[in-house]
């Protein structure tokens, strides 16, 4: 990613961090859920689909990329190892379901972040 993209992209989470602060308690629980400042934890959501036979697909990082790769069970979320970040991640050498090739198509799609605008981009604490 280009350095001046990353420079302001950082700034933009600071700013927004700062803006987040300085909302009153009140105005935080009228208009949004608040997440800590770590990643969102799935564990329970991804369980629940897994054990209601739902399609279940998590990312899959590499340097430039992000893959929503398909979970076949629980046992199969359970035996992944976790990313630097502590997440769940299968390796690049599994072949898996890639999300955007399922012919089933998405009932729910859950995406976390630091902040989004009115084209629907966003931002996140990392790489997003």
């Amino acid at each position: 990613m280009n350095a001046t993209i990353v420079s302001l992209k950082r700034q933009l989470r600071k700013d927004i961090a700062t803006r987040l602060q300085k909302l009153p308690s009140a105005d935080i629980l009228t208009q949004c859920k608040y997440m800590p400042t770590c990643e969102i934890v799935t564990t329970k959501i991804i369980h629940f689909l897994l054990n209601t036979d739902k399609n279940c697909f998590i990312p899959r990082c590499t340097k430039h990329n992000m893959d929503m790769v398909k979970i076949n069970s629980l046992k199969d979320f359970e035996s992944l190892p976790v990313n630097k970040w502590s997440i769940p991640e299968p390796p690049l050498d599994q072949q898996r379901e890639n999300a955007l090739e399922t012919k089933e198509g998405l009932d729910l799609i859950l995406v976390p972040g630091v902040a989004f605008d009115q084209n629907r981009n966003r931002i996140g604490h990392g790489k997003g």
